[in-house]
Order: structure tokens, then sequence, then C-alpha cells
């Protein structure tokens, strides 16, 4: 959680101080997110014809052409989305400090709504990028590299009891490389509310990179991919790395390799 910028809160109206201060933070952000997504349409449009649509094999080494100052704006979204994750965990501190110090505070419950009323625009902005960073990827994802996801999610989705499922795509910049994204979202298996198993593909001025990693909480795909993910070589070695991964975080699962 990351409070390292929070006071400590005295009175009720040093959490309403805050939450004033922390609300014209938010919209800094979001109006940021705004401009820099009216930037980055441009880029964008053209990126379908830098990477090869024909089926080829996820081993073999593709050229991309990058503007690589232009494609700083799409990592910039992810930073800004990745804060906003933060200010989410901030916002829980708040309320959990109005639980533990201020619970019988008459005053508690207008703080108590500003914070409700905050989340829910937070959580809104979230929403809105990555619905648009989904959009960015539209058309522009190679068939070979959702053949792949899908043979993952196929082994993965018949071996868990999950209430509900997704697959979401995204498309990041690493180096003058190009990396192409997948998170298999699961949610309520048995006791656990939400995780993901993150596939990501990098091609582009180097051998290609496969690697495989789990999460409950989104970090953006260039995170990811430099955490301590398993980095595979095909269908055999994505299965071994998804059954191990599972079973490491005891989520609940019939996986046999």
């Amino acid at each position: 959680m990351f409070t390292e910028n929070i006071p400590a809160f005295r009175y009720i109206t040093d959490i309403i101080k805050f939450l004033k201060e922390f609300e014209e933070n938010i919209n800094e952000l979001i109006g940021l997110a705004k401009y820099q997504k009216t930037l980055l349409a441009k880029t964008l449009s053209s990126l379908a014809n830098r990477v090869e649509k024909k089926s080829y094999n996820l081993s073999a080494k593709v050229k991309v052409s990058l503007n690589t100052e232009n494609m700083e704006l799409l990592k910039r979204q992810y930073s800004l989305l990745e804060e906003l994750y933060e200010k989410l965990d901030e916002l829980d501190f708040v309320q959990l400090s109005l639980a533990t110090n201020f619970k019988n505070n008459e005053d508690s419950s207008k703080a108590e709504d500003y914070v409700l009323l905050l989340r829910n625009k937070v959580s809104n902005a979230i929403k809105t990028i990555l619905k648009y960073l989904e959009e960015c990827v539209e058309g522009k994802i190679p068939t070979v590299f959702q053949e792949y996801v899908q043979e993952i999610e196929g082994y993965i989705g018949k071996n868990i009891k999950a209430r509900n499922k997704s697959v979401d795509y995204y498309i990041f910049s690493l180096q003058g490389s190009i990396g192409f994204a997948s998170y298999l979202w699961y949610y309520d298996v048995d006791t656990i509310p939400q995780f993901f198993i993150y596939l990501c593909w990098i091609v582009g001025n180097q051998d290609p990179i496969i690697k495989i990693e789990i999460g409950n909480t989104f970090q953006s795909p260039e995170t990811l991919y430099k955490s301590s993910g398993i980095e595979i070589t095909d269908l055999n070695s994505a299965k071994t790395a998804v059954y191990n991964l599972l079973n490491q975080e005891s989520i609940p699962n019939t996986l046999k390799l």
C-alpha cells in the first residue's frame, strides 16, 4: 500500500483537507491522461502497418519501426494508470483511518461520503484509460499471438472453476521493440476474488522474447515484463509455467502436465 505521502490524521478536518488536495491531484492526472490520449491517437493510427500481419512463429525475428518519442506517450498512459491504482490504495488507507480512529465522530460521515465520491472518480478514470488502451490494439494484435493466448486460456479455463473470466490485450514499447501483452483474468475462484495470467511477446530489434507471470492487481505490461516472470519458448513450456504459477499461489485447479 502506497501511504508514504499520507500524513497522520489527528482530526476529521485533517482528513477533509487531505481529500480536497487529493481531488485536485486526481483532476490533474485525469486532465493529463486526456491530453496524452489526443497525442497518442495520432501515433497509433499507423501501427498496424509496422508489424506484419502474416502468420509467423513466435520465435521468428520480426522487424518493427517505431517512433520512440511518440511511443513514449503510450508508456506515460500506463504510468498514469498505475498512479491511479495507487490512489485507490491511498483511499483505502484513509477509509481504514476513519473506521479505526473516528468511528464515533459525528462528522465522519461527511469524510466517508467524500472518500466514496473520490473512489468512484478514480475508478471511472481507470476504466476510461483501460478502455482506451484496449481500443488502441484493435486490429493490431497478430493472429498467431492471439492463437497462442487462446491455447493457454483453454488449458487454464477447463481446469479451474471461475465465476467469470475475460481476456484483455495491450501494446507497449520497450527499448526500440514492441510488446504485445494479454491478461487472462479469472474472478471468484474459490476464496480468491481475482487473479490474472500475463503473457507477453516482445518483437523488434532483438530476438523475440515470450514471458509469463501471475498477479492479482493490474500492473502495466512493461512493469510485469521487468518483474520475476518466467521466460518460455513454446506452448509446452508455457503450460508448465502456468501449472507452477497457479500451484505456487495455491489457486485451486485440476491442471495436469
